[in-house]
């Protein structure tokens, strides 16, 4: 426990962040995350979410997210804060459609109704390529 936000703590970008190892004057403190995918994806998972928190990066979706109850109340919430709200939302959104099992049909009907026809076809061919 502790060894991923200490490898992390040293480093300055993603790529320093995922490998966990940061370059070769951090390689002796570094070890490998378990060999499983859910054990390195939660490894990464891990050093990503301790390299945002460092860096102050999507922050305030982070924090929209975990004080949603839902997949719509984080959309909302994040829309609400104002400023870049379209990133925010779209961040925030991404997190809580894994963590709430997609998004609601009624939404996305709705979405996909608003789209012009090229962005409908785009939409189309990257859930079939990443779903």
């Amino acid at each position: 426990p502790g060894f991923v936000p200490s490898v992390v703590a040293k480093c300055h970008s993603w790529d320093c962040a995922s490998s966990l190892c940061c370059h070769s004057a951090h390689r002796r403190q570094c070890r490998k995350p378990r060999k499983t995918p859910p054990g390195k994806a939660a490894a990464q998972a891990s050093a990503l979410a301790v390299l945002l928190a460092r860096t102050g990066a999507g922050k305030e979706a982070i924090i929209t997210f975990l004080d949603s109850e839902s997949y719509e109340d984080a959309v909302r919430n994040a829309v609400s804060l104002g400023g870049d709200s379209h990133t925010l939302a779209c961040i925030t959104g991404g997190v809580a459609e894994a963590f709430y099992g997609g998004i609601p049909e009624e939404i996305r009907t709705e979405v996909e109704a608003r789209l012009p026809g090229d962005l409908r076809e785009i939409t189309r061919c990257f859930l079939k390529v990443y779903r």
